[in-house]
This record gives C-alpha cells, structure tokens and sequence, in this order.
C-alpha cells in the first residue's frame, strides 16, 4: 500500500512536470483517481517544496505547477477579472510600478494579482517606497529601474548620493524557504511581544528572527469559541509603520491571517490603508 502511494505521488509529480500548470481534476483524471484525492497529493507535493500552487484561479480552482513552467502563468492572465488583467498588462508592459503613483483600483489589483506582481521596498535613508515588479523581471533589472524613477524626483547634483543609498529588498517568501531558524533575542519590544502574547493566551508555535531585536515573524495559535485558529504575526520596532510594512507583511502571511505588532505608529496612509483596503489585519501598538 505505502509503495502504492509513493508511486501516485511520483506519477502525480511527473505530470505536473510534463503538463503542467493543471488542475486537481486534470490530474485525477490521469492517474485514475478521484479529486480529492489527487488533491490531497498535490498538497503534500506543495508542502514538500517539489511543486508550486497558483494564487489564480481557473473555475475556482488554482492550478498545479513547476519551477521550470513558470513562465507559462502569463497564459493565465486571461483567467482574471477585466480590473486585475489589466493592471497586469500595464505592469508587464511598464515591469515596475510604483505604488503611490497607481490609482486606487490598480493598487487593490496588485495586491490580488500575487502570481504576476512581487513586492520590492526602495530605502533611500529611512523613507521607504514601494515598488511592484512584473513576475519575470530579475531584482538586478527591477532595481536599475527603481533607481532611475528615484532620480526624477530629486535634483540632479543628488543624484549619485541616491545611487550609493538606494537598496532594494526582495520580501516575498517561498515555499519552504532555508532560513536558519533563530530565537529572538529579548529586548523591551520583544518583552512587549512575549507580555502581549501572555495576556491573550496566544500560543507561539514559531519565531524567524528577520533582524535581530528589530523586526520578528512569529506563527501563532489563538483560541476562539469555534477552535483552535493560526494567525502570522509581524512584529516590527520601528518609529513609524508605513503602507510599505504593511504590504510586506501581507504578503509574507501568504492565506493566513495578520495581526501586526509595533511600538511605533500607523503613518496617516497606512492607517487609512487598513480601514479602507486592508480591513483584515489587526494592528495592535505595544
């Protein structure tokens, strides 16, 4: 029987692998299953790290895919609502945006299209800009062209002091990525963290220490009346929390839901973020 298995689940890889990005119901129809038990293979296969999962979806449901297929997702395009596909167009034709400069539609839209639009965050000193690339634009090409909208903005005799500062962060996490695995060192933020934690009962199941004393991704249990629920929770010790931390955060939460620490402030804009697009996180000052 578990031989049986191991072969499904290599079948289950090889076709993906041949003739992916497809759907659960194309691949039960291959190895001769129903769905959901295709479904429960293609899961493990995604938590494995050996395929990947579309945030699209195509009659509701996402699709199956491999590294090496994916430039193949823009044939997926077609699939999205009339709003998000063309936001799509426009940032495969422009490969950047920049957030403050997209009207609102397009920035709900970017946010949505998670297949198509990566995240990236410009520091220049401590202002911080957000930034969407196009899926297959490398970060080396994405931040020549960042560096280049910066510099419209600021005389030109500063110019080359921009060049030197600008750094351009990759946020999104992948599928299992190899991080080492660190305790977060304690300082007056995290105690404020571990006294919040206690107060509510909430259950640490995991802490990625991303800079130490600074900014902390923790994977949470809270009880409710309907059980036993996982939150991500982003702590982050900075002065002001702008719509750029906000944004990173979401996205590295993935499907779960964020609840945000800091002993800082919500900025005006991300503030008015949270009532208005992102009415999901919960943000809470230590």
């Amino acid at each position: 029987m578990a031989n049986d298995l191991s072969d499904k689940r290599e079948s289950v890889l090889e076709i993906v692998k041949f003739k992916g990005p497809l759907l659960p119901v194309q691949i039960a129809k291959d190895i001769g299953t129903n769905i959901m038990f295709a479904g429960a293979m293609l899961s493990e296969l995604v938590s494995n790290g050996k395929i990947r999962i579309t945030n699209v979806k195509m009659g509701g449901s996402p699709l199956y895919y491999t590294d090496n297929q994916i430039e193949k997702l823009q044939e997926l395009t077609k699939y999205l609502n009339e709003k998000d596909r063309q936001t799509a167009l426009l940032l495969k034709e422009k490969k950047i945006l920049r957030d403050i400069e997209c009207n609102p539609l397009q920035r709900v839209s970017l946010r949505e299209i998670k297949d198509f639009a990566k995240p990236l965050q410009a520091k220049e000193n401590e202002q911080v800009e957000l930034f969407w690339k196009w899926y297959l634009v490398s970060d080396e090409e994405a931040k020549g062209l960042i560096e280049e909208v910066m510099k419209e903005y600021k005389p030109v005799e500063e110019v080359k002091k921009i060049d030197k500062k600008i750094e351009i962060e990759k946020e999104i996490k992948k599928v299992k990525p190899k991080v080492e695995r660190k305790k977060p060192t304690k300082s007056l933020g995290l105690k404020n963290v571990n006294d919040y934690f206690n107060q509510n009962n909430i259950k640490i199941l995991n802490a990625d220490v991303v800079n130490k004393n600074k900014e902390v991704n923790y994977v949470v249990e809270i009880t409710s009346d309907i059980g036993n629920l996982n939150f991500f929770v982003k702590f982050k010790d900075k002065r002001k929390i702008e719509e750029g931390d906000l944004s990173l955060a979401l996205n590295e939460a993935k499907n779960m839901p964020l609840i945000f620490l800091s002993n800082g402030d919500l900025s005006k804009k991300a503030k008015k973020l949270i009532e208005n697009e992102f009415k999901g996180i919960i943000f809470r000052k230590l």
